[in-house]
């Protein structure tokens, strides 16, 4: 089933580097879209990502909905996507259920208008109570919104599929209760999360990157590896 009601909006989606959807894609189409045929081929191609990931996307989209109140049973209306990078205005809070932000190419460290203005606009949204999902960029934006540190990582790029392991506090989280201690996941970045924000729970970390998930209050949550 695919949930009703807006789900939110997404901030710049992307393709994969080879062109294709990747999971998370995968899963903010199957949410939106009206057409059962479609929405049966989705579930079908995200439950074709192989070994341990095999479950992590759909428990993550499942809590999501929980947690946005989002309930089961029809079709839903379309999110609506906002492409801050080139220009699209932020939109008004009332209406929406959550928001997830996702990658981008550039460093929040650069302070780009768009960005800052991203920034307030979460800051804003975070204290409000809007449910929010930062992905990549979106993790670090999201913790640099809120008083945390983003920057270089000092041990250099993450990249290509990497050993997640998560902290004792994500045993009790919305998103990550029930996820295996350990699990593979996609990720490429040069900055990280340095310091997290001011309240925050780290829920996932690894050798490389000592915040590769967290949680800020109960409705945000960042994560730097790819979902």
């Amino acid at each position: 089933e695919v949930d009703a009601g807006t789900f939110g909006f997404v901030l710049g989606p992307r393709l994969n580097a080879a062109g294709r959807m990747g999971s998370a894609m995968v899963a903010y189409e199957l949410l939106t879209t009206r057409d059962r045929d479609r929405a049966a081929e989705l579930a079908a191609k995200l439950e074709a990502f192989n070994g341990e990931r095999r479950g992590v996307e759909s428990r993550i989209v499942a809590a999501a909905r929980r947690q946005c109140g989002l309930e089961a049973g029809t079709f839903g209306d379309a999110a609506v996507v906002v492409d801050v990078e080139r220009g699209d205005a932020l939109p008004a809070r009332a209406g929406f259920a959550g928001a997830i932000v996702t990658g981008s190419a550039a460093m929040v460290t650069e302070r780009l208008d768009w960005s800052e203005r991203s920034a307030g606009w979460l800051r804003e949204a975070a204290h409000a109570g809007l449910p929010l999902l930062g992905i990549c960029y979106g993790h670090q934006l999201i913790a640099y919104a809120l008083g945390g540190e983003v920057g270089d990582n000092p041990r250099g790029r993450e990249m290509g599929t990497v050993c997640i392991e998560l902290a004792d506090a994500a045993g009790a989280d919305a998103l990550f209760a029930g996820l295996p201690a350990r699990f593979p996941a996609q990720a490429t970045h040069l900055q990280s999360v340095l310091r997290p924000p001011p309240g925050a729970t780290v829920l996932a970390r690894n050798p490389h990157d000592a915040c590769h998930a967290y949680r800020w209050g109960t409705r945000a949550w960042g994560v730097q590896f790819h979902p």
